[in-house]
């Protein structure tokens, strides 16, 4: 018994949502939907799977690779064009020898596989199709069904729906067309029928949702948490989802959650919840119940998610309300009524871009190791200071500087420079640099206060190079603005990579190859190399 998996997206549904996330992507409690049947499919021991890819197939094979963490391995089929449910099937034939399941990757229907294929291997069947009761979608295609089990033209025998599940004959398979838009419901059925081929067709017992309408989206996030949490109500209708399996950790009764996230204590949580990972929540914010949040998601103090889904990589600002509501980086959908709106202003709703995410947990740790150099330096840092004092009859000067802030990294704001103070040792005494001042600058001593502007989050210790206004003017064309995707920090590249001689051209072309390629773990290297160039500045080996 070999699979496919219909992951090709070609049926239009949840707009606008899927206009940039194909239908199989679509996340379910922060998995995508298409998990399930894979994991059904892996539990019954089916390991070889066909994936049939088309609309926005990059971000399904990169989500489930080669199927590794499922026990499974995939093949995945590209098609061109839209060829419908039997015409993927006939583009995979060639690599088809034996009876094949058709699963949709883009509802959620929780069956018994075992059942169903023994019934199908018993009867000797062309086709096993598998209807279900309730008409869950509009352009279900409808079946009456005899006594029997055979497909039925009178209207008093019982009517179902097609679940988009079937498991083909060899033979049955042999007879679709090449290369043409074919379906199994309206072209291949008919045509088996009118050769007397045997058509099974079973009735599905479990849950089945389409994820169609926003509506039966809502429905199913929360009949999967409550499957998750067993407590499914006896009046449903619906036994509990059969493996309702969950990310994260299981915090409590009835909350999960991911690696990595950053959540206030004053924080309210009412479950069933799930949250995902390298999320920030802020202070006095309230989740539940039925609140997913997504992975990478910032949601600032005082805020409120009910009964609603925060799908990936999205911010919701200070005070913002969300309840049945979807909301996705800048869209906000009713679930409802479907009707969504586009949020213009970013302080609202709007994008939490991955890279910046952790911004908050990195302005604390940055803080956090500034607090402490400046402790160790206390002695030095006092000496300085008095000497300061002595020759320039102040300790410190505000030094205008240009850079993108933090906070806004953080809120997803636009990445415009700001002009912001940064605190230097005083140099000048009524506008004449002192004998004492010239060696705080030949020693790049007089930086030391600098440490002050980390530790309240106004530059990170890690970042591009602060400039001057003036030098900001300089900065015109589109390559060199890309330094401005990142805070200005008080090391970086161009501290240990340049001299205190090269240009400001030098500058950028440093800051914008480590915006493009910054990690934590170069972070790492740059802070580590830090000491060792101050030394060479100081020894006068670096000019």
């Amino acid at each position: 018994m070999q699979a496919l998996i219909l992951a090709t997206g070609e049926n239009p549904k949840l707009f606008p949502l899927t206009e940039t996330l194909p239908t199989p992507m679509v996340p379910i409690v922060n998995q995508p939907v298409m998990s399930y049947p894979v994991e059904l499919l892996s539990r019954y021991g089916i390991r070889d799977i066909f994936v049939s890819l088309h609309h926005l197939s990059g971000s399904v094979e990169s989500y489930f690779s080669e199927g590794r963490r499922w026990g499974v391995r995939f093949q995945y089929i590209l098609q061109r064009d839209p060829l419908g449910n039997a015409g993927a099937i006939s583009w995979a034939s060639a690599q088809i020898n034996e009876h094949l399941i058709v699963f949709p990757g883009d509802q959620l229907l929780d069956i018994d596989l075992e059942r169903i294929v023994t019934d199908h291997q018993q009867n000797n069947a062309a086709i096993t199709m598998l209807l279900h009761a309730d008409n869950k979608r509009d352009d279900s295609t409808s079946f009456a069904v005899a006594d029997n089990g055979c497909l039925s033209t009178s209207p008093s025998d019982p009517t179902g729906y097609s679940t988009g599940f079937f498991i083909l004959s060899p033979d049955a398979i042999s007879r679709i067309p090449f290369g043409k838009n074919y379906s199994i419901e309206t072209d291949l059925i008919p045509a088996l029928l009118a050769d007397n081929q045997p058509i099974q067709v079973l009735f599905a017992e479990g849950y089945w949702n389409p994820v169609h309408t926003f509506q039966q989206y809502a429905e199913l996030q929360k009949f999967y948490l409550d499957s998750a949490a067993k407590k499914i109500p006896p009046t449903n209708g619906h036994e509990p989802l059969k493996f309702p399996s969950m990310d994260g950790v299981h915090m409590g009764e009835q909350v999960w959650a991911g690696r990595h996230n950053m959540i206030h204590p004053t924080v309210k949580i009412v479950p069933p919840i799930s949250i995902g990972e390298y999320c920030q929540i802020g202070r006095d914010v309230e989740l539940g119940p039925y609140a997913i949040i997504g992975s990478n998601v910032i949601i600032d103090d005082e805020a409120s998610v009910v009964n609603s889904t925060v799908i990936a990589n999205t911010y919701v600002g200070k005070l913002v309300n969300i309840e049945n509501r979807f909301i996705s980086r800048n869209m906000m959908v009713d679930a409802a009524t479907s009707e969504s709106l586009e949020i213009v202003d970013r302080f609202l709703i709007g994008e939490a871009n991955p890279s910046l995410v952790n911004s908050d947990f990195r302005r604390f740790v940055d803080g956090t190791l500034a607090i402490l150099l400046t402790v160790f330096l206390l002695p030095l840092f006092t000496l300085i200071s008095l000497l300061t004092l002595i020759t320039s009859g102040k300790i410190f000067a505000q030094v205008p500087k240009m850079g993108v802030l933090p906070q806004t990294l953080a809120t997803g704001g636009r990445r415009e420079p700001t002009e912001f103070n940064l605190l230097q040792f005083a140099t000048t005494r009524n506008g004449t640099i002192t004998g004492f001042g010239r060696w705080l600058q030949q020693s790049g001593l007089n930086r030391l206060p600098e440490l002050i502007n980390v530790a309240g989050g106004s530059i990170g210790l890690v970042g591009v190079k602060p400039i001057s206004p003036d030098e900001s003017q300089k900065i015109t064309e589109e390559w060199q603005h890309k330094r401005f995707e990142y805070m200005a920090g008080f090391t970086g590249l161009w501290y240990v990579q340049n001299t205190p001689s090269s240009t400001l051209d030098e500058v950028i072309i440093s800051d914008v190859y480590y915006v493009a390629t910054r990690t934590w773990r170069e972070d790492l290297r740059i802070l580590i190399r830090t000491p060792a160039q101050w030394l060479r500045r100081l020894t006068g080996r670096v000019k």
